[in-house]
């Protein structure tokens, strides 16, 4: 591959001049495909003609050296030339235009397939014909100063059919020259003549994981923490970027959940997580797979495997009344309250209830109704007066009707959604009959 090199320019000799701006020159100045007068052909020393002589000189093209094949993001090119005195004269004159210039693209593999794009010195304010302007190339030349000699577009990787070198360069039809079907095999040019260098169209890489931030376990009631990916995109340069950051999580091989991260800076990716993270799941190993997505859909992947801890709910001050009335009529209600906490915080806990024993006999009896809630006054039935103050409520009802009377066992358990239950707390309630009058 043909060696590249910064920027260009030739002086009026011809002589190739490098700056440290780094910029990719291909295929310049043609001057060997021109009609010169004023040359001495016998002097071989002198193979390139005189800047004025030519009239125009191709002094610059600044091009990118690599593009991501199927970008859609448009970049500046940008070529300068300059104008002899007797040519900026004329244009004064009204004897002769501004020079039209254009973008000559070669494929290395198929020069035959070579094509070009025009330039613009026009400030952006004479935007090319959309009917006929390729859809690699804006119509807003995207130029800041109009007739500056500074000649302007913007192209995307579509110029490529595939991927592969380009070879690249700047002419002016105004000097008589436009590329036909005798043009030349670029790569046996002669360097006196022209300039030869390539550019590059590659496929898409796709982004890597340079970091994860992620402990080996999380215990219950871990406090809260942020977890970090770093990701890279070698095409960042080139118009691609990490659009997407996520992690998925599995259980037994069973995809659970899946986390969006979020984009602090550039190629830092973010997710807080605190202990309700664990809420639902049960003490088991998890794997954490993240993936990084590049605007063209390639993915990279890292994973890692982390213990997972949920301990069941604590309750406590299970507070009951020591006795309950049954009336001679209507009804006596009683208020029962426990205090529950639970490490993988409210949103583990599935719900409270209680069960119970009967005077005399073994079985915990329950029922979907013996529950406990703690949200508040929040409908007629509630006796709970705060929500989310972690003191569950359930009344008790007695009525005329009851006729079983004695010592009742009462006991209290929380239920997370993990399926953890929590030890249970047994009071003993005794119902009486009220005594008549």
């Amino acid at each position: 591959m043909p060696q590249i090199r910064d920027r260009f320019r030739y002086n009026r000799r011809g002589t190739v001049l490098l700056s440290g701006r780094m910029s990719i020159i291909l295929l310049v100045a043609l001057s060997g495909m021109f009609f010169l007068t004023g040359c001495d052909s016998s002097d071989d020393t002198d193979s390139v003609p005189d800047s004025g002589d030519l009239g125009i000189m191709m002094e610059s093209l600044e091009f990118p050296a690599l593009w991501v094949s199927q970008s859609e993001t448009f970049r500046a090119v940008t070529a300068e030339i300059s104008l002899s005195q007797s040519w900026t004269q004329a244009i004064e004159n009204g004897t002769e235009s501004w020079p039209v210039v254009y973008l000559l693209l070669v494929p290395v593999d198929n020069q035959a397939a070579y094509f070009s794009v025009q330039l613009s010195d026009d400030g952006g304010g004479s935007p090319l014909d959309s009917a006929s302007t390729p859809d690699f190339q804006t119509t807003w030349s995207g130029d800041l100063i109009p007739h500056d000699l500074q000649y302007s577009t913007n192209l995307n990787s579509f110029f490529a059919d595939q991927s592969g070198q380009y070879l690249v360069g700047v002419y002016s039809p105004s000097l008589g020259y436009t590329p036909g079907g005798d043009l030349p095999d670029a790569l046996s040019l002669e360097p006196d003549y022209y300039l030869v260098d390539t550019v590059m169209v590659t496929n898409n890489a796709a982004p890597f994981i340079s970091s994860l931030t992620l402990p080996d376990s999380l215990p219950s009631g871990f406090e809260e923490q942020t977890w970090t990916v770093e990701v890279v995109d070698p095409d960042a340069d080139f118009g691609d970027w990490v659009e997407n950051v996520s992690m998925d999580m599995y259980h037994n091989y069973n995809l659970a959940r899946t986390l969006q991260f979020t984009k602090v800076q550039t190629g830092i990716w973010t997710f807080s997580v605190d202990a309700s993270f664990a809420a639902a799941y049960p003490t088991d190993e998890y794997i954490f797979i993240v993936n990084a997505s590049d605007r063209f859909g390639n993915v990279a992947d890292s994973n890692r495997t982390v213990w997972m801890e949920n301990l069941p709910a604590v309750t406590s001050n299970f507070t009951t009344p020591d006795t309950v009335v049954v009336p001679l009529e209507g009804a006596n209600l009683y208020v029962m309250t426990v205090e529950v906490h639970d490490p993988q915080t409210d949103l583990d806990i599935e719900s409270v209830y209680y069960e119970v024993m009967r005077p005399g006999e073994s079985v915990w009896l329950g029922d979907e109704s013996f529950t406990f809630n703690d949200s508040g006054p929040d409908n007629e039935d509630s006796q709970d007066e705060v929500a989310g103050d972690h003191i569950w409520t359930a009344g008790i009802i007695t009525v005329s009707t009851n006729n079983n009377f004695g010592t009742f066992h009462f006991r209290v358990i929380a239920r997370d959604r993990a399926g953890n239950e929590s030890e249970p707390i047994v009071r003993d309630i005794v119902m009486v009959q009220e005594e008549g009058l």
